[in-house]
């Protein structure tokens, strides 16, 4: 039995780990970056046999530009949490990177007082360049293990707060960085074809990464952190493996910008150039690879151009003026422009290739929510673990409020109970408290004999239960099926290698084959409730909590939901916790009710005992309509 467990945690793992980084590429991945490609090849050739030296060097920087902002684009695009420290991984590899490949006889000149170990290295390009990118990279572990726990504003603000810092300590750590002074001869090791295949090689990662399980994971978490990790999936650990990943790349960007300059300073890599290229990013795109690279390029162009304009151009007979400030004011200029044209950024959020290959399709009639085809066996749906859900004397308190006392309920598994009450009973408090949103003061949670009081949301996720909330939280800007997917694909579910059958099969049960392709945002509101619910059952549970799936509806979708819980519960035996105030749904659908009032448990039954009790008449319409 032992070895059969050991085995399937094994498995588990190994499936994990193959999974993450290659499980959802497909076609369209390498499609889109030989779209990218292509064109900045036809740029370098063009460059290299065509273009004027100072054309040439643009094009270089340009290639170096797209690496850079990839890098923030493989934190901020794929997190949703903007970042301004990046640009001082850039700054440390920089520095590390010079230091590394200096002749020794002019870091002796230049940086007398650096230990022997240091003042006698030296190494060549490539292999400098994997020791900084591996330098950066542990680096970048030890701060981003607190950064990627702290809110979405936090981290904004200590990341700021982060390159302020590591710019002051360059600018006086005169030893090592030479403080105020240039560090210059360093070896001219990047041209126009190194950049261009750094650039291309990162092209190739940031569009693998992005469609891979974790950037899902980072997408789904950036549109809706609870409703990510009540899908399973642990947000801190996928926006460490992000920050992880960009700084190494923007170590990448500091070094070919090195050897690119031959010359390094710590003034390059302040608030200004963090700035430009967060410029670059939101013009083109925050959310899609190809933005990065078409915000990179934009922008490039547009700062040649204001940088020449600003000079004093001849344009035939006519000599104009240096201007200055034309430059800081035309950039201004053009961002606004571009944001009040395209507010998502050029591309928005799709990647050129799927504006290219996918045809858009205008919804003319609104779907509701249909029965469920039946002919899928269970067993190929869902886990079924766990054969009891068990909340024993939860209480829970805001401050001086008592919001659930000592409250207690079984469900077991292929049944279906409601939990209804007034408003403000605890009722979606309670749904949180056991889905691990909200910790209780006291009580416990037990899936049979297993304790998950402690878990958080996305552990108790893993452990089997799934959920759906009282406000609709889908992923509004990813497709239906990419909203299913990335319940299919958690870590709650990742070991069954089916995930994208399962996930389209769902679809289908649910009626939602014709939204597959269409943003969940633009769906109407049964096919969002019925994509939820879908989105939840792709976890494999072994127990559904819905808070309020019929808030909103009309009497018809009520009883269609009704139909559709009943057969969900036979066909995928299941339990399922139903909290909803319509309470001829409730008796019709539960084999047994809960009632709450004022955080406590006034009465448990049938619904006929229920509908009976004068306890709930009195919590429901007042003392003077009991019996």
């Amino acid at each position: 039995m032992k070895d059969n467990s050991s085995s399937q945690t094994r498995e588990r793992f190994l499936s994990q780990v193959t999974a993450l980084f290659g499980g959802l590429l497909s076609p369209d991945s390498w499609r889109g970056i030989t779209i990218l490609v292509l064109p900045l090849t036809l740029l370098a050739l063009a460059a290299h046999c065509l273009f004027s030296e100072a054309a040439q060097i643009t094009v270089t920087h340009l290639f170096i530009n797209i690496i850079a902002v990839l890098g923030f684009y493989m934190f901020i695009g794929t997190s949703g949490v903007a970042s301004f420290g990046h640009v001082a991984f850039m700054g440390i590899a920089a520095h590390i990177q010079a230091l590394l490949t200096l002749d020794l006889s002019t870091k002796a000149r230049l940086l007398p007082n650096l230990p022997p170990w240091l003042a006698h290295a030296q190494f060549d390009f490539i292999p400098a360049l994997m020791l900084t990118v591996m330098i950066v990279g542990i680096f970048a572990l030890i701060i981003g293990l607190p950064f990627c726990r702290m809110g979405d504003a936090a981290t904004s603000i200590v990341t700021l707060c982060f390159l302020v810092a590591v710019y002051d300590i360059l600018q006086v750590w005169n030893d090592f960085t030479r403080g105020v002074k240039i560090i210059y001869d360093i070896p001219h090791y990047c041209g126009i074809w190194e950049a261009f295949a750094f650039a291309i090689g990162t092209i190739t990662i940031a569009r693998l990464f992005k469609d891979s399980i974790i950037g899902l994971g980072l997408s789904v978490s950036a549109e809706n952190r609870d409703a990510a990790e009540a899908i399973g999936i642990n947000v801190p650990r996928l926006r460490l493996c992000a920050w992880i990943i960009s700084a190494m790349v923007m170590a990448v960007a500091g070094c070919l910008l090195t050897h690119f300059l031959t010359i390094v300073n710590y003034s390059q890599f302040g608030i200004s150039y963090a700035f430009c290229l967060l410029a670059m990013l939101i013009v083109g795109g925050v959310a899609t690879v190809s933005g990065a690279v078409i915000g990179a390029a934009f922008w490039t162009l547009v700062m040649e151009l204001l940088d020449m304009l600003a000079e004093g151009p001849v344009i035939g007979p006519i000599d104009l003026p240096e201007i200055h400030g034309v430059t800081a004011l035309g950039t201004g200029i053009v961002l606004i422009a571009v944001m009040i044209w395209k507010r998502d950024g050029i591309t928005g959020w799709h990647e050129i290739d799927t504006r290219l290959s996918r045809r858009w399709k205008t919804l003319t009639s609104s779907r509701q929510i249909s029965d469920i085809d039946s002919s899928l066996p269970s067993n190929q749906l869902m886990r079924n673990q766990w054969d009891c859900l068990q909340v024993k004397d939860i209480s829970k308190s805001f401050g001086g409020i008592q919001a659930l006392r000592d409250v207690s309920l079984e469900l077991q598994r292929g049944k279906i109970v409601g939990l209804i009450g007034p408003n403000g009973s605890g009722k979606t408090t309670l749904i949180n408290v056991i889905s691990g949103m909200l910790k209780a003061n006291s009580g416990r949670v037990l899936l049979d004999d297993f304790d998950i009081t402690d878990q958080p949301a996305h552990g108790v996720a893993r452990s089997g239960i799934g959920r759906t909330f009282q406000s609709i939280k889908i992923f509004p800007h990813l497709s239906a099926f990419l909203n299913v997917l990335s319940g299919a694909v958690s870590p709650a579910a990742i070991m069954y290698k089916d995930y994208e059958a399962r996930a389209r099969k769902l679809l289908e049960q649910f009626k939602l084959s014709e939204y597959e392709h269409i943003l969940a945002g633009n769906l109407p509101y049964g096919p969002q409730r019925s994509l939820e619910i879908a989105r939840a059952l792709a976890l494999r549970p072994s127990f559904l909590l819905l808070d309020e799936p019929a808030a909103g509806m009309i009497r018809k979708e009520t009883n269609q939901l009704t139909d559709v819980l009943i057969q969900i519960s036979h066909i995928f035996d299941l339990g399922i916790l139903v909290v909803d105030h319509d309470l001829p749904m409730i008796m019709k659908l539960c084999q047994q009710v809960v009632v709450l009032n004022e955080g406590q448990v006034i009465a448990k039954g049938t619904p006929g005992e229920i509908q009976d009790n004068p306890k709930v008449i009195e919590a429901y319409l007042g003392k003077k309509h009991t019996r």
